[in-house]
């Protein structure tokens, strides 16, 4: 009598999510979402700053995590600085000096093209050599070349309350700047514009 080996086959489902040649879930074929870049933190290092001191501000801009969004391309981040002697004066715009000869009041730096949720950090440095208060106020995609889904959320001005994505914390972009040996050399002059040496950007991300 002949002997029949019955082989019990099991099949185990794998679950899988079908990827469109535009690189997101089937189910985003309908409409990707735009790209959407903020700033996600905004970090002075030293709020008090004594004058002719090299001082940092770290910045992280991203783009929105969503699943669909779609690449921000290169771009840029602007930023520019307020000043007043004490705070009982009003705000005027301070000019940079970044070695060019000719003073500015917009330092341009650009932006790499950015991922769904990855981010460009970076530092600059700048050094004063006037008493008084600062305000920093940066902007990403200063002149709207990525096309974003939210285009009112690119600043970080202290007055809009965007600083973060989801705290308050280092939200504060105004330094003091004091002459430790009280001087008088450094207190600002009538009339003449307020000059703050710009001394470069560079990826945070190079730093070991």
């Amino acid at each position: 009598m002949k002997k029949f080996r019955i082989f019990f086959l099991t099949f185990v489902m794998i679950p899988s999510i079908m990827i469109s040649s535009t690189g997101c879930p089937v189910e985003c074929d309908s409409g990707t979402i735009l790209a959407d870049l903020f700033f996600n933190i905004v970090k002075i290092v030293d709020p008090n700053i004594p004058v002719d001191t090299e001082f940092a501000i770290n910045s992280i801009i991203e783009n929105a995590g969503d699943v669909c969004r779609e690449i921000a391309g290169e771009s840029d981040k602007k930023t520019n600085i307020l000043y007043r002697e004490t705070e009982n004066d009003p705000w005027e715009k301070a000019g940079f000096d970044d070695g060019s000869g000719t003073i500015i009041y917009d330092i341009i730096v650009g932006t790499k093209a950015l991922e769904p949720g990855s981010t460009d950090a970076t530092e600059e440095k700048y050094r004063f050599s006037t008493e008084g208060l600062y305000r920093f106020e940066l902007a990403a995609d200063t002149y709207d070349v990525v096309k974003e889904e939210n285009e009112n959320n690119n600043g970080a001005d202290p007055s809009e309350g965007s600083l973060t994505k989801s705290s308050k914390i280092n939200n504060e972009l105004t330094v003091k700047v004091y002459d430790p040996y009280k001087s008088g050399k450094y207190k600002r002059i009538k009339g003449e514009p307020v000059i703050v040496k710009y001394l470069g950007s560079i990826s945070i991300e190079d730093y070991n």
